[in-house]
């Protein structure tokens, strides 16, 4: 694994021709003839799949973003592309042998030009919130999100929490059929789907899911040769050593308050070394946190109070903290339904912070956040000025 605290650059001469790809640093003929954006032109081929193929457009997008060598050494003034900021402590991955599936791809937003949203969909009956207990009433719930602005879909069919035990063959059953309906209405949106058995995930990838959120940290060490065969994402999270579906219980990370932060790190470096290893793209690898799974208030506090230190690795960063424990004890002792201004307030501070995704369960109050946030730390323009010139 690469020491991501090491600020070390590699030397580079004009022979060396040494060219950076998102977490990959290319050398000699791996550097690309093309780009992937300059391909499509010469091709002037159909655009069709501009509807049809979002990674393809969001990478497209990433090597656009690349193209501002003075901008990307200027961290705030790129903010608005996630992770996508040179600031030192990069987890740099030198390839031996150029992929073909390896681009300059930047997770940062198809259109809204901030933090990819991606709501979340359950297909549960026993969720915490917002539960769709029919496959109708989650592809309801997708149709809302989506009008009010999401980006990506995460469809789980089994509770995170404590409950009745779901079945891979049940799980499938739940969420496959939603994933078929949305990949046909909606082409242009990244679908995920929420699962650790790499069963279902082979059955989503078949559906039409192009991302795969492993919340319970590669469990299945399974999960990623899927990612890597039907070519999709994956999400590499942290919990701490627990098993999926329990709950975190008076978890140490050591002496040091701190120290719960470089775990996590280690943690989800290492599950993207090995999803790299598996033969997922690099530009299709996000790395979570992940607040709440095997961690106390403070420690997710602290997760959040530090989240640059995840953000500089140079792979993007999800932030799943929508209406969760660590927000509900930081205000009190507050249900799920309460937390919505909760949430908000660290959602604008994981923006800020440059999280290139948030996951929510209200996706209206979520992009509002993320537009007055980008209006404030300048790295969008408001929507709308007229106060002040008429």
């Amino acid at each position: 694994m690469t020491d991501h605290d090491s600020t070390a650059e590699v030397p580079a001469s004009a022979e060396d021709n040494v060219y950076s790809q998102g977490p990959l640093r290319l050398r000699g003929s791996q550097v690309p003839e093309t780009t992937a954006d300059q391909s499509l032109l010469d091709s002037r081929g159909p655009s069709d799949w501009t509807h049809e193929d979002p990674w393809r457009v969001l990478r497209i997008q990433g090597e656009f973003v690349e193209g501002f060598d003075s901008l990307a050494k200027i961290g705030p003034a790129v903010s608005i592309f996630g992770s996508a900021r040179d600031q030192g402590r990069t987890a740099v991955r030198d390839t031996a042998e150029p992929s073909p599936h390896l681009g300059g791809f930047q997770l940062a937003q198809a259109r809204s030009g901030g933090p990819a949203i991606m709501a979340v969909i359950n297909r549960t009956t026993d969720s915490f919130y917002e539960s769709a207990a029919t496959a109708e009433e989650a592809i309801a719930a997708v149709e809302g999100a989506v009008q009010n602005g999401a980006h990506i879909v995460d469809i789980g069919g089994v509770r995170a929490g404590r409950g009745r035990e779901i079945s891979s063959a049940e799980e499938i059953d739940r969420v496959c059929p939603v994933i078929e309906a949305v990949a046909h209405s909606h082409p242009d949106v990244l679908i995920s789907v929420d699962t650790w058995r790499h069963e279902v995930a082979q059955a989503a990838c078949t559906a039409g899911a192009g991302l795969l959120n492993d919340t319970w940290a590669g469990v299945d060490p399974e999960l990623a040769s899927v990612a890597a065969k039907n070519d999709v994402g994956i999400v590499c999270s942290h919990t701490g050593g627990l098993a999926p579906r329990t709950d975190a219980h008076r978890n140490r990370y050591g002496l040091s308050a701190g120290e719960v932060v470089e775990r996590t790190l280690d943690g989800v470096i290492g599950l993207a070394e090995a999803a790299l290893d598996a033969g997922v793209a690099a530009e299709k690898i996000i790395i979570d946190p992940t607040p709440d799974f095997g961690k106390n208030t403070y420690q997710s506090l602290r997760l959040l109070r530090e989240l640059e230190t995840f953000t500089d690795t140079g792979f993007r960063v999800l932030l799943a903290i929508s209406r969760k424990d660590f927000v509900g004890e930081a205000i009190g002792d507050v249900a799920p339904g309460e937390r919505l201004n909760g949430t908000i307030a660290a959602t604008a501070l994981a923006v800020a912070k440059g999280a290139a995704m948030i996951r929510t369960h209200d996706v209206r109050a979520t992009a509002d956040a993320i537009a007055v946030t980008l209006a404030i730390t300048g790295d969008a323009a408001p929507k709308h000025t007229v106060r002040g010139l008429r």
